[in-house]
């Protein structure tokens, strides 16, 4: 019986101390995969590191639109906030599942010239469809979202 407490008391203790050990943070989990710590480090680390980068391009493009960009990711979305304190539109909320804004609500940000950029990441949405099918893409994405799998789009006012 005394083993068994023992077992139970050490379980969390050892879980704990592996965390430490590799030197993970707040968001990990004891014994998670190496390709979770390198979006929750690496990646983020890399988004952070450019912010002000991507910010000095996106007020280059932004002229008098509202936002400076749209984006389907918070990881990208996140740091360019915390950097310039400016919204950041996130195209579907934080899952990428909310439905704002609407499709008729995106295009007619576009059309008012309140959204020029768009970040496009990895997602199957007709938001998504939309911007890249009337959109033009740019040659490459700010060094902040070069890491991740993310394809910048400017719009123009007049895009349908």
């Amino acid at each position: 019986m005394a083993l068994l407490l023992v077992a139970v008391l050490a379980a969390p203790c050892l879980a704990g101390g592996s965390l430490i050990a590799d030197r993970l943070g707040p968001f990990d989990t004891p014994y998670q995969p190496a390709s979770t710590t390198i979006v929750t480090h690496d990646e983020v680390e890399a988004v952070q590191r450019g912010a002000a980068q991507a910010m000095t391009l996106l007020d280059q493009v932004q002229g008098t639109a509202r936002y400076p960009a749209a984006t389907t990711s918070t990881l990208v979305a996140a740091p360019l906030i915390f950097y310039s304190g400016v919204e950041v539109l996130p195209i579907g909320g934080f899952t990428g599942q909310y439905p704002y804004p609407t499709l008729p609500e995106l295009r007619a940000l576009v059309a008012t010239g309140q959204l020029r950029v768009v970040l496009v990441g990895p997602i199957d949405d007709p938001r998504i469809t939309w911007v890249e099918s009337r959109c033009l893409p740019l040659p490459a994405a700010p060094a902040a979202v070069a890491t991740i799998d993310v394809r910048p789009y400017y719009c123009a006012g007049d895009a349908g």
